[in-house]
């Protein structure tokens, strides 16, 4: 009996094909499977930004409306501390809820710049001083 494909776990995507996440199950994944809206709200938070919940999540194309995704949803939770808190039961205080909330956003607000925007335009430090016009 052979053990070399003993080890081999068939129920992970094999990633050199997809990730095996659909963009809505990648949000809920990046908000610690926490329920704070239905699906159908999800759904309509990440179609505003630019994605298909059914699609297959791309890491490469997908990440960073992923994440504005997600920064924008924990944004709405700030708007409304009660809902957070009652998934999130270890805050006694809003206070403590809102700072929590406050440094989520700032990190995930890090995340996303550091990720390249591929519609940004390419700046250069140089530029053209004089120009020739032809009309």
């Amino acid at each position: 009996m052979s053990t070399k494909n003993n080890y081999i776990r068939k129920d992970i995507p094999d990633p050199a094909l997809s990730t095996g996440f659909t963009v809505l199950e990648r949000v809920k994944f990046e908000l610690g499977n926490k329920q704070y809206y239905s699906d159908e709200e999800y759904s309509l938070i990440i179609y505003e930004n630019h994605l298909n919940p059914e699609a297959t999540y791309n890491k490469d194309t997908d990440q960073r409306n992923m994440l504005e995704t997600v920064y924008a949803i924990m944004q709405t939770l700030s708007n409304d501390l009660d809902l957070y808190r009652k998934i999130e039961t270890e805050f006694s205080t809003e206070d403590q809820a809102y700072k929590y909330l406050q440094l989520r956003l700032q990190d995930i607000q890090n995340r996303i710049d550091s990720i390249p925007d591929p519609e940004e335009e390419e700046s250069s430090n140089v530029s053209y001083m004089f120009y020739n016009r032809r009309w």
